[in-house]
């Protein structure tokens, strides 16, 4: 005679019951509310400084909120440095060197994307690695080469650097999907990218390596 036992299955917590809501309050908002507290308030520290006397600033008796809010510091520090000439370089700076990173990564995600040659998978991972290694390391290396260049206070002297940055050549295969790129899609038709129309309709020897090899081999 066999008895059957039946397993008591475990008691589910309602989505709304109290306890729920304290898991969330405790494991979710209290943690991001503190992580955003470590962002915030530095900001607002330096955005009710910038209102406040220097005397107010340079103290031991810190206050939060100044005695006398004036936006003086702004106007001597507009007067004291050529801030316009700050901004015309930095929109200098950023148009090139945006220019440049996608120019670099274009041509990086094409390359390992439909181009065989040897050594393609170690040099995707290289790039990899150059993504984690952080910025302020090279910041050192990179002035002495430069100032060595006699690059210094010039344009080229802060564009140069970006290019041994893996982030300017980086998303190498995510500029060509597999189906974006002219893989077979849906009902087997076959159809190029807007990336891979562009390089086909402006290299006529791009578009002839496409056919003879059925558009893209994206494998690694």
């Amino acid at each position: 005679m066999s008895t059957n036992t039946v397993k008591a299955t475990p008691r589910r917590d309602r989505p709304f019951s109290w306890q729920n809501l304290g898991k969330t309050i405790a494991g979710g908002y209290v943690p991001l509310l503190l992580a955003t507290m470590v962002v915030f308030v530095p900001l607002l520290w330096m955005m009710l400084s910038s209102l406040k006397a220097p005397g107010e600033i340079v103290t031991t008796n810190l206050t939060w909120l100044p005695k006398s809010p004036s936006f003086q510091n702004y106007a001597d520090a507009a007067s004291t440095v050529p801030f316009a000439r700050f901004f015309l370089n930095s929109v200098i700076v950023t148009v090139i060197g945006s220019t440049i990173k996608c120019v670099l990564a274009v041509f990086t995600a094409y390359a390992l994307v439909f181009v065989r040659f040897p050594f393609k998978r170690v040099i995707f991972l290289l790039i990899l690695v150059a993504l984690m290694v952080p910025p302020q390391v090279s910041v050192l290396p990179n002035y002495v080469l430069i100032a060595g260049m006699g690059g210094l206070n010039t344009y080229w002297g802060i564009i140069l650097p970006g290019p041994g940055n893996g982030v300017w050549h980086f998303p190498p295969p995510a500029a060509f999907p597999h189906t974006a790129a002219g893989n077979p899609g849906i009902g087997g038709n076959r159809r190029s990218g807007p990336l891979a129309q562009a390089l086909e309709d402006r290299c006529p020897g791009v578009r002839a390596e496409h056919r003879h090899r059925g558009f893209g081999d994206n494998r690694f």
